[in-house]
């Protein structure tokens, strides 16, 4: 089956991965198509038949947005902590100013940037390169 996709953050050329069977985007990490077979779990015996259930099947998350739900909530925390230090300190340009700032920590999280610093430290430094 061929698949002809594009990343909606411009033409960026995907990678497929038959090991896990997504096909992500190169420069954004987004996943652009997923093949998954059933989202249900399923019970299996083990191998002499035994009668211990144990359960088999893979975790399925949302492929709506193309995150996984951990990566969405982050990026909700950054947003929020951006909007809190633009009423704190009283910045003016509204979303103007935050959604750039946004765009920045996004780039922070895939970059793995944000591990082992604190969320306002980071919002505050992509906070600082949107308003310049």
């Amino acid at each position: 089956m061929a698949l002809f996709l594009s990343c909606a953050n411009g033409n960026h050329r995907p990678t497929s991965s038959y090991a896990n069977g997504l096909v992500c985007c190169d420069v954004c990490g987004k996943v652009l198509h997923e093949d998954l077979y059933t989202d249900e779990p399923s019970f299996v015996k083990g191998a002499g038949g035994e009668a211990r259930s144990k359960l088999s099947g893979s975790v399925v998350r949302s492929i709506q947005s193309g995150y996984s739900e951990s990566f969405r909530r982050t990026l909700d925390k950054g947003r929020d902590m951006i909007e809190s230090i633009v009423t704190t300190f009283n910045i003016s340009g509204g979303d103007s100013i935050v959604n750039p700032a946004c765009a920045f920590y996004q780039i922070a999280v895939e970059r793995n940037f944000t591990r082992g610093r604190k969320t306002d430290q980071v919002a505050a430094a992509c906070l600082y390169i949107a308003c310049r």
